[in-house]
């Protein structure tokens, strides 16, 4: 009997051959100066086009949502033709690839804004290290900076700014994009009521703190159409210094997000939990009701094997697994669960290094031979 994660799915526009999502995973690849992708990027993720669909590293909107080094872009034309390379080799392999949209928020450092502070919520600066460059060209760890909290403009011009950057990966041969609300960055900041402390439209209750959030969907569904938009979320996240809060507003918060991204009708939700990676444990049910109150694709990713994500299929929890690790190892990995082969393990050390180096040079198992130990 074929793996429920190897079943083909509609998701949004397109038919994916199956449910074996490429997870977005920041690699710090990208050439320097410029934010640019390049032939590397090209090669990696035209390796893994056997994935139903790949979502890619989270990727810049604008110069002033920069919080790393390495990370690419997506706001100069150069930056637009640099990313051709990859979409092209995607495709030329028979793949499905969503560039990933973001903005760091108060995970930055005046060292990559100019001088200027970092944009927030409220002022409510980040505990929280970031990495810059020192005099000597070095990677460092330094507090991330005090913030500027956003006035109204600041706020409008982010929307722009996330759907300028949309604009630019559907010329760049993107096949959809994902709006990143995750993993402590600005987006889920407006959502979490302990960073977002605003008085005005955007602050306060839960209508209000998601109001970024879906103005930005609906700005580049009304320009892309909502089958090429999907959005990722963490409900009950704590990366990146997210202060928990209550049990009630969490749901209260994730449940009003659904039901409003339902009526959009965007292709999927990407839900990630942050269990694996030592934070809150998910309250069980969770994302099934979400995915009751959505009623669309819902993919999940977070701490998940084979099999558990093929239970999470067969059991109507989730409609499609994001995996990550498995994927930076096992460039082949949809062939793998086909004909139950081992996996090979990433190598945690060349995560962020740089270069080839665990990168491009997982083979796949015909190349590497059965020498593999299953790490299922």
């Amino acid at each position: 009997m074929e793996n429920t994660l190897l079943a083909p799915l509609q998701l949004g526009a397109y038919a994916l051959k199956n449910r074996v999502i490429m997870a977005p995973l920041t690699r710090s690849r990208a050439t320097r100066p410029g934010d640019l992708s390049n032939e590397l990027l090209a090669t990696y993720y035209g390796q893994r086009a056997s994935a139903g669909l790949i979502i890619t590293e989270a990727v810049h909107v604008s110069e002033n949502s920069v919080g790393y080094v390495g990370t690419p872009g997506m706001w100069s034309a150069e930056q637009v033709q640099s990313w051709q390379l990859v979409t092209a080799a995607v495709h030329a392999a028979g793949g499905r690839i969503f560039a990933q949209l973001f903005h760091t928020g108060r995970l930055s450092h005046p060292f990559f804004l100019k001088g200027q502070a970092p944009l927030a919520p409220s002022l409510v600066r980040a505990q929280a290290q970031v990495s810059i460059l020192d005099y000597q060209n070095t990677l460092i760890q330094v507090q991330a900076g005090d913030v500027k909290e956003m006035t109204t403009e600041d706020i409008l011009l982010v929307q722009k700014e996330f759907v300028q950057a949309a604009d630019n990966a559907f010329a760049a041969g993107f096949d959809g994009v994902e709006i990143h609300a995750a993993n402590g960055y600005l987006l889920e900041q407006f959502l979490n009521p302990h960073v977002n402390i605003r008085t005005d439209e955007y602050g306060g209750s839960v209508e209000n703190r998601a109001r970024l959030s879906l103005e930005i969907t609906s700005a580049i569904v009304a320009k892309h159409g909502a089958g090429k938009v999907g959005i990722r979320f963490t409900p009950f996240g704590q990366l990146h210094d997210m202060t928990a809060y209550d049990e009630k507003t969490v749901r209260a918060t994730y449940y009003y997000l659904a039901e409003e991204l339902r009526k959009s009708g965007v292709a999927y939700l990407h839900l990630f939990n942050q269990a694996a990676f030592g934070t809150a444990e998910m309250p069980a049910g969770f994302f099934r009701e979400i995915k009751r109150r959505f009623q669309g694709v819902l993919i999940v990713n977070g701490g998940y094997t084979i099999d558990s994500g093929s239970e999470a299929i067969e059991n109507q929890e989730a409609d499609a697994v994001a995996y990550g690790r498995y994927f930076i190892a096992n460039p082949d990995l949809p062939t793998r669960i086909a004909q139950q082969l081992p996996l090979a393990e990433a190598d945690a050390a060349t995560f962020y290094t740089g270069g080839a180096t665990g990168y491009i040079d997982y083979p796949s198992f015909a190349a590497a031979g059965p020498a593999l130990e299953l790490q299922n």
